[in-house]
């Protein structure tokens, strides 16, 4: 899977003159109603990607209030149609199941930028779809939909990654529970597009969550322990003793490359998995003049593991942004191969890579890995990158 972003604009010298129209954050208000529906209320916690194709893709709703008239929404185009009544209880209707009730969910602000997208949700009693929201005037589409593949949540203190993939996801009875009872201004969604290429982070409306009050009305507490064990991201904690002058940047937006500061330690801020220590570093390479691409690899080293972001730019008339899914990395450290396996973007760091790493090698250490064209090419680790390792990975305080 891959994400693709286009949008028109004109090069002038150096200078690249945008036709994106500046977006606001949106967030509709709406009448909580007080009467109790009657929901379908067999919930089921799925373990994997089998087990969620052959469950209903929603739920039925087995019975309407007949006296609350609700917004009528297509189940298929509410990603992308204008005039959507967001942040209040509608009725989903589609030509192949039955209508259900459910909550729409949007936040973009003028930082959003194609690699950083905002998001749009729907919030149905057994699932979420989930989409991130682009911004192109000149598409065909003002505002396409990107696909997601994987899915966090988190709800106050509480982390919960979702089961599912392809933009559609459970909400187990567990979730529900705490959807029910979440306390405004305190949710968050964490989305992962092109198979972990791109991750953003976005609030919760006010709004959405004061309907989630009906929607998720008959949802009761569940026993942690009676759950199966669902799959959790661990990110190294801080360390005592660092610097107060360390460079902070966001989880969600490094991707984007602007004022970063490249092959230093500094810190992660986490809002799901608790703040981190890391060093970033960046290879690319260019080609052409009044045509340009750009294409190169940003890598993300934390004591537990590697995050990757593998992207090609092309800068002409028409601008294009494309970022895929990376699943196999190889890294070359003098005489020794490492041959990395992970989802979303994400690798593990072994005890055995950690030692190596923490030991300041004197070669170059070159990663390998797919293009989108499937082709492989190798980009090299910068020596401050190399340096701060000894910090990340060893006993090198930071300076």
């Amino acid at each position: 899977m891959k994400c693709n972003f286009d949008s028109i604009g004109f090069v002038i010298g150096s200078f690249v003159l945008l036709g994106v129209p500046q977006s606001i954050s949106l967030v509709s208000t709406f009448e909580l109603f007080t009467s109790i529906y009657s929901l379908d209320s067999n919930i089921t916690l799925l373990a994997d990607r089998d087990e969620l194709e052959q469950a209903p893709s929603h739920d039925s709703l087995q019975s309407i209030d007949a006296e609350i008239d609700y917004p009528i929404v297509a189940a298929d185009t509410w990603m992308t149609e204008k005039g959507v009544p967001w942040s209040e209880l509608v009725m989903i209707r589609s030509e192949h199941q039955d209508d259900y009730l459910a909550v729409l969910d949007r936040f973009y602000d003028a930082e959003s930028s194609p690699n950083h997208p905002g998001i749009s949700s729907l919030w149905s009693r057994q699932q979420l779809q989930v989409y991130g929201y682009g911004q192109c005037i000149y598409c065909e589409v003002e505002h396409p939909a990107y696909p997601v593949s994987a899915a966090s949540l988190k709800v106050g203190d509480r982390v919960f990654h979702l089961q599912g993939g392809d933009s559609s996801f459970v909400i187990s009875e567990e979730v529900a529970w705490a959807l029910k009872n979440a306390p405004p201004y305190e949710v968050w969604l964490r989305i992962a597009i092109a198979g972990g290429s791109n991750y953003t982070t976005r609030p919760i409306g006010p709004n959405t969550i004061a309907a989630w009050q009906t929607l998720y009305q008959d949802a009761e507490p569940v026993e942690v322990a009676a759950l199966p064990e669902a799959p959790t991201t661990q990110v190294s904690r801080l360390p005592d003793n660092l610097p107060a002058d360390l460079p902070v940047i966001d989880e969600s937006t490094w991707r984007q490359q602007s004022g970063v500061p490249w092959s230093q330690p500094l810190i992660v801020r986490d809002d799901f998995n608790g703040d981190y220590l890391a060093v970033l570093d960046r290879d690319y390479s260019s080609s052409g003049f009044f045509s340009r691409t750009t294409s190169g690899i940003l890598t993300n080293w934390s004591a537990d593991q590697l995050a990757v972001h593998a992207y090609e730019e092309e800068e002409s008339y028409l601008m294009s942004y494309s970022c895929w899914s990376v699943r196999q990395l190889v890294l070359q450290i003098g005489q020794q191969t490492f041959y990395l396996k992970g989802e979303n973007n994400i690798f593990r760091i072994s005890d055995d890579l950690a030692s190596v790493l923490a030991s300041q090698p004197l070669e170059t250490p070159r990663l390998s890995y797919p293009q989108s064209n499937g082709e492989v090419i190798t980009r090299e680790i910068g020596p401050g990158t190399v340096e701060a390792w000894s910090v990340i990975y060893g006993t090198a305080e930071v300076e």
